[in-house]
């Protein structure tokens, strides 16, 4: 893999947070969110103190300070292709060949 591409997980696209932890499914919960790029009417630099990612509906939902939600569709967008063979597996279930 170039020097130019770096893999990134999808919340680390989004935003930046303190703590996490994974919850059923596809699902995961955030703490101290900041957002990295604009999300709905929130500028990047936003902060948040969860965020919630499910991933079973694509969908980010947002939590400020007075406990309400702000939910978003995760759209996909395709970027550049990359070498499968020069992935790092990120975890121990992994099952694409190196």
């Amino acid at each position: 893999m170039s020097d130019k591409a770096k893999i990134e997980t999808l919340d680390n696209q989004i935003f930046t947070s303190e703590a996490w932890r994974p919850d059923q499914g596809l699902n995961a919960q955030y703490k101290d969110v900041t957002l990295k790029v604009q999300v709905g009417e929130f500028p990047a630099g936003s902060k948040f103190p969860f965020a919630i990612m499910i991933g079973d509906a694509s969908v980010l939902v947002l939590v400020d300070d007075k406990q309400e939600e702000h939910g978003f569709r995760l759209n996909l967008a395709v970027g550049e292709a990359v070498d499968p063979s020069e992935l790092a597996c990120q975890d121990e279930n992994c099952t694409h060949h190196h």
